[in-house]
């Protein structure tokens, strides 16, 4: 869970920060990252004092740009909205194509087009469907390259005594 007005600032014990250190990868989402830590954290709520010299140089394009970040680390909802758009397009394309088939049988076409219409829909619905499959391996292969831990051992007994 990530903490709206939250901050990138952090005071972690020993444990938590080792075990945030094993994550590998190099566009880091710190908020998103804590959260998975999966060990017990406390809000310290406080009002921040105005700032003392210039302005805030984070604009709002950064901010749309931290938040991209934000979803394209933790999520594949987007390359998985592909996909469903794509099958979306497909289906809608399957319609077309029987509409257009209704107009070329009721005699209302003009020559031409009913092929051209049917293989335009019927080849872009197949290419958003190939988009959408290829992304979900995209998103497949992107979680692995972050080398992120799979677990950590939060404790361990009797582990350093040899026998």
């Amino acid at each position: 869970p990530i903490v709206e007005g939250g901050s990138d600032f952090r005071l972690m014990n020993r444990k938590a920060l080792e075990t945030l250190k094993r994550f590998r990868e190099h566009g880091r989402f710190l908020r998103g990252i804590v959260g998975d830590l999966g060990y017990r954290q406390v809000d310290l709520h406080f009002v921040a004092p105005a700032r003392f010299a210039g302005v805030s140089k984070f604009s709002v394009r950064k901010m749309i740009r931290f938040a991209l970040d934000g979803i394209a680390a933790f999520s594949r909802a987007p390359l998985r909205m592909a996909l469903y758009v794509g099958v979306v397009c497909g289906f809608l394309s399957l319609l077309m194509i029987l509409h257009i088939l209704f107009v070329y049988l009721m005699g209302e076409a003009v020559s031409g087009w009913t092929t051209l219409g049917i293989a335009i829909f019927f080849l872009c619905g197949v290419q958003l469907i190939g988009l959408g499959i290829i992304g979900e391996y995209v998103g497949r292969v992107f979680e692995e390259v972050k080398h992120r831990p799979l677990y950590w051992v939060k404790e361990t007994m009797n582990l350093d005594q040899k026998k």
